[in-house]
């Protein structure tokens, strides 16, 4: 029987964290927990690892491992086969590869880049600053580590939903994907990448649903694949497709903070207001520290009609972390409730950032559909397109856009992005 492995972002979120091993099973939907402690030691590493039942809360097997730390990657090694064994489980082919591969043979390039890993799935833009300088560190020390380039890669692009202008995210992405595929062209995780360009930056909305399909028949235990398809499905007006697709994605990392915040999007562009609040105050219980639930289960309250619950949240978002997309949905919810002097006074505060940093136009523009100003709204909207930003994907979907729908102008926007009918 396969055993299901689950992905290292889920087991992130467990760092520094004295496990309840029953809650951890039900979180991530497995049987068996694996806990350990590493200690270094100059050159020589403590490693000290425990399987336990979490049904039982027995112990399954440990040990003790005394190794030198240029030894860690046979450790671990070891270390996976000790586990199979105790749990008397035959990996498929995939999932050995998926254990065992090595990417780099270099020890201090492998720290870097799970420094990077980790920081990157915090979400948020100045820890996605701080993977990317991991990932610098990474290649800098293994100019051949392909995971450390397609890691860069994604960080890149999510840098460029957020600070960066398509003009320079897209090369940046382009390249790391380039390097990363020239060293092992079968790195799905970059496929993946290949495919999300192909649909948020070039909008070739056909061919990226074919590279979708194509990298997850080549690995359907990617998570990151089936997420990038929900978003895929979700903004093309497929919600419901989009469902089953992001419960594939949540089966293979249960805990990932984008998985769980984004399983709501489906509902969000269904118009299906409870089940999308629901769902993101679920996420809150889990993520109350990060921006992006705020943000969304605000934006959820403030399409249902309760604004205030709606400002609430947006205002928590924003404490968190005063981004131009939180900035953006904030001022949208304050002239929605009638508060449209704070609506203008945010609008005043991205104009003037714009002049130091990239603030995309599509969230200025959000705040003045929300003033009902429609002729400033296309403006802006105008400036994303020139823009090729990336936000305007959401257009055929997002419930703010649903006053302007009617307007030639709209439509014709939609037409030149390339929505179908």
């Amino acid at each position: 029987m396969a055993s299901p492995i689950i992905a290292r972002s889920s087991v992130f979120q467990y760092k520094n964290q004295k496990p309840d091993f029953q809650q951890v099973a039900r979180q991530l939907g497995v049987r068996a927990v694996l806990t350990g402690r590493v200690i270094e030691q100059g050159d020589t590493l403590d490693v000290r690892v425990e399987l336990t039942d979490a049904l039982s809360n027995s112990q399954l097997w440990g040990d003790h491992y005394i190794r030198k730390a240029a030894d860690i990657f046979a450790v671990q090694d070891e270390i996976a086969r000790q586990v199979a064994d105790s749990l008397r489980v035959r990996l498929t082919s995939q999932q050995q590869e998926q254990v065992t591969k090595r990417y780099t043979e270099n020890t201090e390039a492998y720290r870097l880049y799970l420094q990077g890993r980790y920081y990157a799935s915090q979400e948020s833009e100045q820890d996605t600053k701080r993977a990317i300088s991991f990932f610098d560190q990474a290649i800098a020390l293994d100019p051949r580590y392909a995971l450390a380039y397609e890691a860069r890669a994604e960080s890149f692009f999510d840098m460029g939903d957020f600070s960066l202008p398509m003009s320079e995210a897209k090369p940046k992405v382009e390249r790391d994907v380039t390097a990363a595929l020239s060293i092992d062209d079968k790195l799905i995780e970059a496929r993946a990448t290949q495919a999300n360009l192909e649909f948020q930056y070039d909008w070739g909305f056909a061919r990226a649903e074919e590279d979708f399909k194509r990298v997850i028949a080549l690995n359907p235990n990617y998570a990151g694949a089936h997420l990038q398809y929900t978003y895929y499905l979700a903004l093309m007006g497929r919600p419901m497709e989009a469902v089953a697709e992001i419960k594939l994605a949540q089966q293979l990392d249960p805990v990932n903070p984008q998985i769980v915040i984004d399983s709501t999007l489906p509902y969000y562009v269904a118009r299906q207001w409870d089940q999308a609040i629901a769902e993101l105050r679920k996420s809150l219980e889990m993520f109350p520290n990060l921006f992006i639930p705020h943000m969304a289960l605000g934006s959820a309250l403030i399409e249902k009609g309760d604004a205030s619950a709606g400002v609430e949240e947006l205002e928590k978002a924003r404490a968190i972390d005063a981004n131009p997309v939180v900035l953006g949905n904030l001022g949208y919810a304050y002239a929605k409730s009638g508060r449209k002097d704070e609506a203008r006074k945010l609008i005043a505060e991205l104009k003037g950032k714009a002049k130091e940093r990239y603030v995309p136009p599509f969230w200025i523009a959000a705040i003045y559909v929300g003033l009902d100003e429609k002729d400033e709204a296309f403006a802006w909207l105008e400036k994303a397109y020139q823009d090729r930003e990336w936000w305007l994907v959401w257009i055929k979907m997002d419930p703010k856009m649903d006053s302007l729908r009617s307007d030639a102008r709209f439509i014709d926007l939609m037409r030149r992005v390339g929505f179908p009918n």
